[in-house]
């Protein structure tokens, strides 16, 4: 579990986490080793306390699994993404 603090005059976001200037918060997995997190770093716009040395697992946004569910999944009240976005709701 990494700790990131906001040290710029700046607001950052990171996907749906906003942190105020001076404001820290919990860095979301999928951002530990992200290129943007690491060039704000360096710039000492943000400080991060990696706290989980002891795992050299990474995982990067690009190697996070994208399986999409399959239909038999989806349950019968809920519109897939298609027809939610055609506005197709025919009964």
């Amino acid at each position: 579990m990494n700790i990131i603090t906001n040290k710029s005059g700046k607001i950052i976001h990171l996907g749906s986490m906003m942190l105020l200037p001076g404001e820290s918060g919990e860095l979301p997995k999928a951002y530990e080793n992200n290129p943007i997190v690491s060039f704000l770093e360096d710039r000492g716009a943000v400080e991060v306390a990696r706290k989980n040395a002891e795992s050299d697992e990474k995982v990067t946004p690009s190697e996070v699994p994208t399986e999409k569910p399959s239909p038999a999944e989806i349950p019968a009240g809920e519109p897939s993404n298609a027809e939610a976005k055609r506005g197709a709701a025919k009964k």
